[in-house]
């Protein structure tokens, strides 16, 4: 009669507030750690789309004399995105990490910081470019400079730190859970054993309350052991079928647009095509590592589909870079910007085309993943507790009587 009780209601302690902290924890990844490391990679993107853009204005101005609206109006969009997302990483990131990593705010102001600076930079090699005053490439390279060393730095920072949270409260509270489960178990075994002992000593085998103490227990395990299972699967699932792929694609999106940067760069300084030729070189090896990995992480025929409609359309935009920088190596730069401007923007717009699909269908599953976690246990804590309240009061019920019985 103390007993049992006594371990009930250890076990269902145990239980609740490991609940209660399973369930927090889920909340905090479906609203705060998970979408802030999608919008991480969505601010990076829109800077390198940025760089792209704000690099073929450059070129269109020294080929043509005027500036394309087209990649102007690019440019401003990106940039306009850029700020904006930055506002909302801020907002979910930072609230994360609050009082947890001074780190954190360090790096969200150096990012607005360097996305002043880069702006700045950009409109001071436009204008320089507009009016044909020397410097005009180095300026504009100074602002992609500035993407490589300070804005790039810090989202890898806040990647990282966003991605050892998400992996930190993964496992939170399981070592809790995993107690309760482990003396909900013992609990189990003991009520059995007191069960088959009292039948020797009464005249009725099975008392109706201690059975029914007994099946709320095993439904209390059951519901416990369910909720921890289903939400680390999930959690897992997200992580590897959605969230590497997300940062596979993140970095494939980046390396093109960096590579679309440096042609460009690479047809208007003669100077230093060498240097221009070894960074075109550098991003499609790291271009061609990252649709490798998109390829191996596609887990459905949907994924399957769009990574290898990615695979077909990186191939032919690689094709065409290494052929204008080819062209421009041999000193053939007018046949080189042809090149550029026609079929190289065609397949340039194709392959990011290529990428958002790619994007959208691991956005999905990692967020439905997220959100499977959190619905595993969002009302575990109050069943768990609802069950153990009521094998604590079956089971003193029980006792009571089978003690009645043994009078």
């Amino acid at each position: 009669m103390i007993l049992v009780p006594v371990l009930i209601a250890l076990t269902g302690a145990l239980g609740v507030v490991g609940g209660f902290l399973l369930q927090d924890t889920a909340r905090t990844t479906s609203d705060s750690t998970a979408p802030a490391l999608i919008e991480v990679q969505d601010l990076f993107a829109s800077v390198a789309e940025a760089n792209a853009a704000a690099t073929a204005a450059h070129l269109s101005v020294s080929s043509s004399g005027d500036e394309d609206r087209a990649s102007r109006n690019l440019y401003l969009d990106a940039l306009r995105r850029a700020n904006e997302q930055l506002t909302v990483v801020s907002a979910d990131i930072g609230r994360v990490g609050a009082g947890d990593s001074s780190n954190i705010p360090t790096e969200l102001q150096n990012i607005a910081a360097s996305l002043t600076v880069y702006a700045s930079s950009v409109e001071a090699a436009r204008v320089t470019n507009l009016n044909d005053l020397p410097g005009a490439d180095d300026q504009l390279r100074s602002a992609l400079d500035v993407v490589d060393t300070e804005i790039g730095s810090s989202v890898a920072s806040l990647t990282e730190d966003a991605r050892a949270r998400y992996d930190e409260e993964a496992g939170r509270a399981s070592t809790l859970v995993g107690l309760a489960i482990a003396l909900g178990f013992v609990t189990l075994l003991v009520m059995i054993w007191i069960q088959y002992r009292l039948a020797h000593l009464v005249r009725r085998a099975v008392n109706v309350f201690l059975a029914l103490a007994t099946v709320a227990l095993v439904g209390f395990l059951a519901v416990l052991t369910n909720g921890l299972l289903v939400r680390q699967q999930a959690l897992n699932d997200a992580s590897d079928g959605g969230y590497d792929a997300i940062t596979a694609s993140a970095g494939m999106q980046d390396a093109t647009f960096g590579l679309q940067s440096q042609l460009g760069f690479l047809l208007l300084e003669v100077e230093r095509q060498q240097v221009a030729g070894g960074a075109v070189d550098q991003l499609v090896a790291e271009a061609d590592d990252s649709v490798d990995t998109i390829l191996r992480a596609a887990d459905s025929d949907r994924e399957v589909a769009a990574a290898e409609a990615l695979a077909v359309r990186w191939n032919r935009y690689r094709d065409v870079a290494l052929e204008v920088s080819s062209m421009a190596g041999s000193a053939r730069p007018e046949a080189a910007v042809a090149v550029f401007e026609g079929e190289g923007l065609s397949a340039f717009n194709g392959v990011n085309t290529a990428i958002e699909s790619v994007l959208s269908d691991n956005r999905t599953q990692f967020t439905d993943g997220v959100t499977l976690a959190r619905s595993a246990v969002e009302r575990l804590p109050w069943i768990s507790l609802g069950l153990a309240v009521l094998a604590g009061v079956l089971s003193v019920i029980g006792f009571q009587q089978r003690l009645g019985d043994y009078r």
